[in-house]
């Protein structure tokens, strides 16, 4: 999802997107710092972080938020008792504060209270909450620095709510941490130390990860998800939780992929986007709350260059250089200016 100029990334409520010029602009809930501007206050409209330029990639995990910047280096914000912000300490920051020793990242990954990095030498590392092994080097100790992945060639690294997984260079998939529901994709529910091999899926082109179940964009643009399927967030048709991944229904064409907590979105390369899963706050923007066990159209969306997803809310970057949001809002993460829920 980067898209140089227009990448939107949404966490847990708050909201961002990258300008034209390099700079970012953040909104919604804001108690720890995650908006990046020096205040705790919310904002139901879009506000710039502070002294941050040259941005090409932003994310966004449950309480922090952190930026790829153009020369390789890695800065983050908000929320840090895990140490997910990379810095050494344990305190939270209200405005960008770099990673400590990361100065080749090419692309960037959060969840949770996790944060990933995916290095030019195809290493991974990651920083942030431990407890169940998910940030991949063994332990489940904590890290307030950035730790390596105990993988190589690695193309792509996404981050779960307390599982992480990781597209390889041969295009096939491995994934590591909390294993219940079948959310490693391995056929097991035992939680791993290390990186295992996600069985069942081929030439990945994008890993996403929601709360507690996983999904793959493959090359030719159909998607498969496993683990918790609740919600209907594996979009098979059912709501039986899968230990391996299964096809999303209704869905061909994506070039892109996005995960929520327990909700996927795609993005088609007609420029429309899909959804599927939970949608009790309208995050599916169908113009209905019910959830889907299938992909269905987000209304009105027909020029989409970039998505995102948030907890209950989702966004697109459109062609014009416009974005939209939908679903939950009660923190003003929609930046409309209002905390109304919006179907679409």
């Amino acid at each position: 999802c980067i898209s140089r100029g227009g990448d939107v990334g949404g966490g847990g409520t708050p909201s961002c997107v990258i300008q034209g010029n390099g700079r970012a602009v953040c909104w919604g809930i804001n108690p720890e710092g995650q908006l990046g501007n020096g205040t705790n206050n919310d904002y139901f409209s879009p506000f710039p972080v502070t002294g941050l330029v040259g941005a090409v990639r932003i994310v966004a995990g449950s309480a922090h938020t952190c930026v790829l910047v153009v020369d390789g280096t890695v800065r983050c914000w908000g929320r840090n008792d895990s140490g997910q912000l990379g810095d050494g300490t344990q305190a939270d920051k209200l405005v960008p504060t770099a990673v400590v020793g990361l100065s080749d990242a090419i692309e960037l990954s959060a969840a949770g209270d996790v944060s990933c990095a995916l290095k030019r030498n195809g290493l991974a590392v990651c920083w942030g909450e431990n407890a169940l092994a998910q940030i991949g080097d063994g332990s489940t100790q904590d890290r307030s620095l950035p730790a390596q992945v105990a993988l190589a060639g690695v193309a792509a690294i996404a981050t779960g709510g307390r599982h992480s997984c990781a597209l390889m260079s041969d295009t096939s998939m491995k994934c590591w941490g909390a294993s219940a529901y079948g959310r490693l994709g391995d056929g097991a529910t035992t939680e791993k130390f290390s990186p295992t091999p996600v069985i069942n899926v081929t030439n990945v082109s994008k890993v996403s990860g929601g709360i507690e179940h996983g999904c793959a964009l493959t090359t030719g643009g159909a998607v498969k998800c496993w683990g918790m399927n609740s919600q209907g967030q594996l979009g098979d048709g059912t709501e039986t939780d899968r230990p391996t991944a299964v096809e999303v229904l209704g869905l061909t064409g994506a070039t892109d992929l996005v995960s929520g907590d327990y909700f996927n979105c795609a993005l088609l390369g007609t420029g429309r986007v899909r959804c599927w899963g939970a949608n009790d706050s309208g995050q599916l923007g169908d113009g209905t709350q019910t959830n889907r066990l299938a992909s269905v159209e987000v209304l009105s969306i027909t020029s989409a260059t970039s998505i995102a997803a948030g907890a209950r809310h989702a966004c697109a970057a459109l062609g014009d250089g416009t974005a939209r949001c939908w679903g939950s809002n009660g923190y003003g993460q929609l930046g409309d200016g209002s905390q109304t829920m919006r179907l679409s």
